[in-house]
């Protein structure tokens, strides 16, 4: 599948299109002959063949790599099939916009704390792999007796001389197999989501941006037309995590068994913002519930940014008094010992 910023131009640039009154193969034609990446051009040069041989509009975006995911292939095709494609178009552009931000606003909040981490351990490595070693090879000729912490940092840093490379070849290898675990079984996910809702801050976090999620999924099935029950059992059949997609099933019985979505999304507080409950029941109430849980979907999307924002200030003085904390002690472990050296000089006659 390519990657969701891809896609998410690409529906922006179609949902822009037929939002002016162009047909969508029309756009289709124009997306293709602007796209200047090769591999996208060829991609939608063939769904445009699919589509002038015969195929569906959302039958011919069925294919790898795709374009368009499963969840809005659902949607393009129940667009295509009540007319009301174009329409769709602009919802799925919106919805995927909403998640690329999402995605971006977490990861530039933690591109300057992971910058700041990064350089902090080349530093360190550089001083114990470099430096200490010859700063030390002079104070022991001296015969000075090191301190604990001088042998305990002249013991490490022995250690990543001898044994650095090995140990980075060896973490490639792990990261490597797990990565490939990750992608051929969901045990992985699994458990790093399980994880994840153990950890009470982390699972704070968590549990909005599944709850935004799943709140402006609804909104975008419902208010394209599907029912409640057709629009968790395609969120339900889409979702990889395995915790949320048991959640989805129980509210889907739940629904299908005749009782309010928000009735059974009750049982699921663990999993969900009050705030998704709440908003799902006010719109059952009146009847605009697409409405109701876009604006909940809206909101937590605020907060989130909110509580990003508030991390990412906290974070960064930590980092730096962790910093100078770590370089402070490399420090102090080597003044220590050149200080009793440079004693031991100014007493000999």
């Amino acid at each position: 599948m390519f990657p969701l910023s891809t896609r998410v131009r690409f529906m922006k640039t179609m949902s822009f299109l037929v939002s002016t009154g162009i047909p969508f193969i029309e756009a289709l034609h124009f997306a293709q002959e602007k796209e200047s990446k090769q591999k996208i051009s060829m991609h939608l040069r063939t769904v445009l063949k699919r589509i002038h041989a015969g195929s569906r509009i959302s039958q011919a975006f069925d294919s790898s790599p795709y374009i368009v995911d499963a969840s809005s292939l659902r949607l393009m095709e129940h667009g295509e099939l009540t007319g009301t494609l174009s329409a769709t178009c602009v919802r799925i552009a919106d919805d995927l916009e909403g998640l690329l931000r999402q995605r971006t606003s977490l990861v530039v909040s933690l591109v300057y704390p992971g910058l700041i981490l990064c350089l902090a351990i080349v530093l360190v490595i550089i001083l114990l792999v470099f430096v200490f070693p010859k700063i030390l090879a002079i104070i022991s000729s001296s015969g000075v007796v090191l301190p604990f912490t001088t042998r305990a940092l002249l013991n490490v840093s022995d250690f990543i001389r001898q044994y650095g490379v090995g140990l980075i070849i060896v973490s490639l290898i792990i990261c490597g197999a797990i990565r490939y675990w990750a992608r051929t079984s969901p045990l992985p996910t699994k458990y790093v989501n399980m994880m994840l809702l153990r950890i009470p801050y982390i699972k704070h976090l968590y549990v909005l941006s599944k709850g935004k999620r799943f709140a402006s999924q609804v909104a975008l099935f419902v208010g394209t037309g599907f029912s409640l029950s057709e629009a968790l059992y395609y969120i339900e059949l889409h979702e990889k995590d395995i915790v949320y997609k048991k959640a989805c099933k129980r509210i889907l019985d739940g629904v299908r068994g005749g009782k309010r979505m928000s009735t059974t999304l009750m049982h699921e507080v663990k999993l969900f913002p009050r705030d998704v409950i709440h908003f799902a029941s006010m719109g059952e109430e009146s009847g605009t519930l697409a409405q109701t849980l876009l604006q909940a979907s809206r909101m937590i999307e605020y907060e989130l940014s909110s509580i990003q924002r508030t991390m990412l200030a906290l974070i960064e003085p930590l980092l730096m008094i962790s910093l100078g904390g770590l370089v402070g002690g490399i420090s102090f472990s080597l003044m220590g010992p050149m200080y009793q050296m440079t004693s031991s000089l100014s007493s000999m006659p």
